[in-house]
């Protein structure tokens, strides 16, 4: 997955959520859907109103630790 100014992810959390909600209302997708990307599976679900929260779950590990200076 790609993130803006980022370039290719392990996830992107929100790129999937707007996907999977996208496909929800075309009728393409049930109200939760199983994504698979490279961090590992992610689980959205969507209930399809427009004051329904979408939810998402899957896992989360540290990739990088840094430091800077300022």
């Amino acid at each position: 997955m790609f993130e803006r100014d980022a370039g290719e992810t392990l996830a992107c959390g929100t790129g999937a959520c707007a996907a999977v909600v996208a496909g929800i209302r075309l009728g393409w997708l049930d109200t939760k859907v199983d994504v698979d990307a490279h961090g590992g599976k992610l689980t959205i679900e969507w209930n399809g109103g427009p004051d329904d929260s979408v939810f998402l779950t899957g896992p989360a590990e540290t990739v990088f630790d840094g430091e800077i200076e300022l």
